[in-house]
């Protein structure tokens, strides 16, 4: 029958492979990228001293993680899709590369005007004045959009092992940061903000560096090519990513100052 032919025909390899290609490394580096997140939190209170010092980290990482998967999966996404497409016709994939990084950059200077307009109330009614935190809050935005656009010439070329890379050094290198600051008796909460918006920039330079982020030249790309579902992803993705973190967010705007272990608790 044709199913045993393709049986007796397939890799030996992928006969015996239980998972999907890449599967072990993304698994794992997604539950180092938890442990060190746990980690964070845990080692960041004590080193600030408690709920309360620790509240506006908390509360720049729930907004971090608000807008930049919101705005940037759908582009680490669409990237992975049009790359591997090209790929499976023996097409080189940079023309698609150089479409979305326009994209990513279009998307991170619309938000940071955004921010910037609105920068006096966002500071005074969720930071509860501390400007630092809204700048580490745009630092890691705009730090977030190289690291996406990294995942998804990863996903689309295949590279699962520099994909692992992505997720789970940015969690790695976050945690490092926070222990090295604690042990330095630092309690100001601005460097450790910062080490929450610069740590995905090391992996992605790192690959750079490399060579691992090489795409091959192909077709010009149009821009229907990169965008099929573009609009659904990002409608979707910015109103996923505003719920999972609604809670904090909410209890950050309409609390106090007396509130603050409360609502770093909660």
């Amino acid at each position: 029958s044709l199913s045993t032919l393709v049986s007796s025909t397939a890799n030996p390899a992928q006969r015996r492979a239980p998972l999907p290609e890449g599967t072990l490394p993304v698994g794992l580096s997604l539950l180092v990228a938890g442990i060190a997140t746990f980690a964070f939190f845990r080692i960041g209170k004590h080193a600030l001293g408690g709920d309360d010092e620790f509240q506006p980290i908390q509360s720049m990482w729930f907004a971090t993680f608000a807008l930049a998967p919101g705005f940037f999966l759908p582009l680490e996404q669409e990237l992975g899709r049009a790359i591997s497409h090209r790929r499976a016709r023996g097409e080189g994939g940079r023309p698609v590369v150089a479409k979305v990084l326009r994209l990513g950059i279009g998307i991170t200077v619309a938000v940071l005007i955004v921010m910037a307009v609105f920068s006096p109330l966002i500071a005074r009614e969720y930071f509860d004045g501390d400007w630092w935190m809204l700048l580490a809050l745009a630092t890691a935005f705009a730090a977030y959009a190289p690291a996406h656009l990294t995942r998804g010439i990863c996903s689309g070329t295949g590279r699962f092992r520099a994909y692992a890379l992505v997720i789970g050094a940015d969690g790695v290198i976050r945690i490092a940061v926070c222990v090295l600051l604690a042990a330095m008796g630092l309690t100001n909460p601005a460097p450790y903000a910062f080490a929450v918006a610069l740590s995905p920039l090391v992996a992605v330079t790192a690959l750079k560096v490399r060579g691992k982020l090489v795409t091959d030249p192909g077709p010009e790309a149009p821009w229907g090519e990169v965008t099929q579902n573009l609009g659904w992803l990002l409608v979707g993705a910015v109103f996923g990513g505003a719920l999972l973190n609604a809670g904090p967010i909410a209890a950050t705007v309409i609390g106090t100052s007396a509130d603050k272990d409360l609502i770093a608790q909660f």
